[in-house]
């Protein structure tokens, strides 16, 4: 009787692309409770500023239609870039913003971009990687990355307001942000 070998998936190339899910998820996540402490000095609209945070997750969704498109006629690790880069710009202009509308359409913007990054990642890159009898398993694995980076997101912005100030705290989303750029472009796919 013969015992079938487990085949491996983990190499450096996914857990580096885990790796960058976590903090690109570490960074936007903590926008929420950022942006929700920050709000302040827009004045007292709590309509308003519930608009704003709509913003983000609504723009996850918002290029949702168009993805299988952008990874078909462009390069995938370029849309992916790309996504990264526009949602560094989005976070750098963001953490300067005082006006209300521009915060809303710079959050829709940073989700839309957010969700071209998630789904050119996960969706094609993470697959590239795999093989296809272990690409479920993949798939999950590079989903909790992204799932745990939502608590993460979250308390690092709840302490680092505490901490260490809201400025510093976009500060170090930034950072995530340019690391996690850093470590993907060197990436071959």
């Amino acid at each position: 009787m013969e015992t079938a070998k487990p085949i491996r998936f983990w190499n450096r190339k996914y857990g580096v692309m885990c790796l960058v899910n976590l903090l690109v998820s570490i960074s936007i996540f903590a926008h929420f409770p950022l942006f929700t402490y920050s709000i302040g000095r827009f004045g007292d609209q709590p309509a308003l500023q519930s608009w704003c945070i709509m913003g983000l997750s609504v723009g996850m969704f918002l290029l949702g239609p168009f993805n299988a498109y952008f990874v078909d006629a462009f390069r995938r690790k370029r849309v992916c870039e790309v996504s990264l880069v526009c949602l560094i710009i989005c976070t750098i202009v963001g953490s300067i913003s005082s006006r209300l509308v521009m915060s809303f359409f710079l959050l829709l913007l940073a989700g839309a971009c957010f969700g071209v990054f998630e789904m050119s990642l996960g969706a094609t890159l993470i697959n590239d990687l795999s093989i296809s009898k272990r690409r479920t398993a993949t798939d999950y694995y590079f989903t909790w990355f992204g799932l745990f980076g939502l608590p993460l997101g979250a308390g690092l912005a709840v302490w680092g307001l505490h901490a260490i100030g809201v400025d510093n705290v976009y500060y170090v989303t930034l950072a995530l942000q340019i690391l996690s750029l850093l470590l993907l472009h060197p990436i071959k796919i």
